[in-house]
């Protein structure tokens, strides 16, 4: 079970079903994330030989993610089906 005591306040928290992912990794600046969602769904996504579930998207901001400056790298997790 996660621990969410750590979560500020103000935040929220939603519990995701066990689902299959495919993780992209977004290194640089977050004013960037657009491109690479952008990238994603125009690119890969046609390419490749997967298919979207009714399951949300989501973004895990690390560690080492800096919220002040925008730096430091974020996962981009997006459900998939074969």
């Amino acid at each position: 079970m996660p621990d969410f005591s750590r979560v500020p306040a103000g935040l929220g928290r939603v519990r995701i079903p066990e689902q299959r992912y495919v993780v992209f990794n977004h290194p640089g600046h977050v004013s960037g994330i657009r491109r690479t969602w952008a990238t994603i769904w125009n690119s890969w996504f046609p390419a490749s030989a997967v298919s979207r579930p009714m399951a949300p998207n989501f973004e895990r901001y690390g560690e080492n993610f800096d919220s002040q400056t925008g730096d430091g790298g974020v996962e981009l997790w997006i459900p998939i089906r074969r």
